[in-house]
């Protein structure tokens, strides 16, 4: 088998153990958690942390996947804006 059947293999191989594990899925909770109302900063900036190191982990074998702008704001008053962009 060639490297880059090979390398084909392996990259199918993990993805569907990524989609069994539902990185994904668990990234789009996040997503949604940090937009709820009523969330702290912290919790906030802990949900964004736990949101990025699935995504590395993500991007790390399916790289088409991984780019997501995502982008946090807190205005003076406290409330929490929250908007993701896949890029064009």
């Amino acid at each position: 088998m060639g490297a880059t059947k090979r390398r084909q293999q392996n990259q199918e191989e993990m993805r569907e153990k990524l989609a069994s594990q539902g990185h994904i899925d668990k990234a789009v909770e996040l997503v949604e958690k940090m937009s709820d109302e009523g969330n702290e900063l912290a919790d906030v900036q802990m949900l964004e942390k736990a949101f990025n190191a699935r995504m590395r982990l993500v991007d790390k074998y399916l790289p088409s996947i991984k780019a997501i702008d995502l982008n946090a704001s807190v205005d003076l008053d406290g409330e929490i804006h929250i908007t993701w962009q896949a890029p064009s």
